[in-house]
């Protein structure tokens, strides 16, 4: 018998008087409500749902709805500031949880209904991460889901991490949040390879605000090369070990066919050459392009083995450890790299104007040199 009914056949007394009585106890529950979402329980025994939902209930039977499937998809009912995350997988609720209190850190407002869409939309597309979450473009609640998404992919992203991406995510490095690099124009796995890792060593090497723009200028001038491999060679150009002058015979073409057909300019064509012949050469600088047994740069002595040098590299002491780029083959061991070219201008000039005699006018000395005169 429940309260209400015992209540009456009590006679209606004083509140007080009928919660002393001795035959008024606890009553057990109904149980919560069959709808995952909600919170309240049933109404009596005979309704599986709260009153709310017994209503939404009957609505969607007459549509010919699942009750199991409705169970799981049905919101909960609205409340002013409650969002009711129940429904959702463990790891989904965690992530939503530590996106909202990033928000909140960040004097970034979460207006319930924004959130209770997005949960919504979980709860009907059953991910089990809430990366999988589709939501209708250009609209505020795809807004919000994309800022919190960015939010938890900065959240487990390390440089380490991205690095075995083929998209990273340049807030791993400290260089934007909204910032990406994108690998996959490149279809040869040595190739993604290689420019990675000229990415990662470019990188200290830049300043300013504009880094993630500049380094991806590399990766689309890249991917006209990777495309001219595919077409012109049999293996698309996996094997490194083949790239030779043949390749670079197909690709100047290609480009400039794509420069004819109007898919490129002529400032574009020049630039492509420009990053193409800039990579090619210092990946040979760094050892990418070298056999695994031998040393990157130096394999004449053990002392500079591991060592990798630029040509944009950093100029080191005259003494350092790497031979220069124009030191001979037959060298026994490594020697100080290269004086300037201004010092080199000027021994030359030294060694010219001492075969002069010292008769002749300055001006024709001049000139002798190849230096202007006077006039």
């Amino acid at each position: 018998m429940r309260h209400r009914e015992l209540f009456v056949k009590l006679g209606r007394p004083p509140l007080k008087e009928f919660l002393a009585h001795r035959l008024v106890r606890p009553l057990p529950g109904f149980g919560l409500c069959s709808v995952d979402a909600c919170h309240r329980h049933r109404a009596n025994g005979s309704n599986l749902c709260c009153p709310p939902h017994w209503v939404r209930w009957k609505e969607a039977q007459a549509r010919g709805v699942d009750f199991e499937q409705w169970c799981r998809t049905e919101p909960g009912t609205s409340e002013t500031t409650a969002v009711s995350l129940r429904g959702l997988p463990v790891l989904v609720t965690a992530e939503v949880l530590y996106a909202l209190q990033a928000r909140t850190d960040a004097e970034v407002k979460s207006p319930p209904i924004l959130l209770r869409g997005i949960v919504q939309h979980l709860r009907e597309q059953r991910v089990e991460q809430f990366d999988g979450v589709q939501v209708r473009r250009n609209t505020h609640l795809a807004g919000t889901a994309i800022a919190m998404r960015r939010t938890l992919a900065a959240a487990i992203s390390t440089p380490e991490l991205e690095q075995i991406k083929d998209v990273w995510n340049m807030a791993a490095f400290g260089l934007g949040q909204w910032r990406r690099l994108d690998f996959t124009p490149l279809h040869q796995e040595w190739m993604r390879r290689a420019c990675k890792t000229w990415v990662l060593d470019e990188i200290p090497r830049r300043y300013g605000k504009n880094i993630p723009n500049r380094l991806s200028e590399m990766i689309l001038c890249l991917r006209f090369l990777s495309q001219s491999m595919v077409r012109s060679r049999e293996d698309r150009g996996e094997t490194m070990a083949a790239l030779g002058r043949s390749d670079i015979e197909a690709f100047t073409p290609y480009v400039a066919h794509l420069e004819h057909t109007g898919e490129v300019s002529s400032f574009r064509r020049t630039t492509v050459f420009w990053f193409t012949g800039r990579f090619l050469r210092e990946i040979r600088d760094m050892g990418l392009t070298a056999p695994a047994s031998s040393s990157p740069i130096c394999p004449m002595t053990s002392r500079c083995a591991g060592t990798a040098c630029r040509r944009s590299s950093p100029r080191r002491d005259r003494a350092g450890p790497c031979r220069g780029r124009s030191s001979p083959s037959s060298a026994s061991g490594c020697r100080p790299w290269t004086r300037s070219a201004t010092a080199a201008r000027t021994c030359a000039t030294r060694s010219r104007s001492s075969s002069i005699p010292d008769g002749v006018p300055k001006r024709d000395r001049l000139l002798a040199l190849g230096l202007p005169g006077d006039g």
